[in-house]
């Protein structure tokens, strides 16, 4: 689990408390392979880490914080909204 995943589900468990049922998951997106970490907080499933799908070369839509390629990697892509939608 990476530093930033831990962080963030520690949050999440802070907020909501630990009397919630938690289970840490994963979730492999079938179209590049990744896999990343999720959380099931009563009935719902949240991911764990951000979204880092880019289809192929194109990269209208979507893009790495300050334009920094390497950026990617940590926090994943920023997508537009008509992006995200599809």
């Amino acid at each position: 689990m990476t530093c930033k995943a831990s962080i963030i589900i520690s949050l999440v468990l802070m907020v909501t408390g630990t009397s919630l049922a938690q289970k840490m998951g994963t979730f492999k997106d079938v179209r590049d392979g990744r896999t990343y970490l999720s959380v099931t907080l009563h009935d719902q499933v949240w991911m764990a880490e951000n979204l880092s799908f880019r289809s192929g070369t194109n990269s209208e839509g979507c893009w790495a914080y300050l334009n920094n390629q390497q950026n990617a990697e940590v926090y994943g892509y920023l997508y537009s909204y008509e992006t995200a939608q599809k």
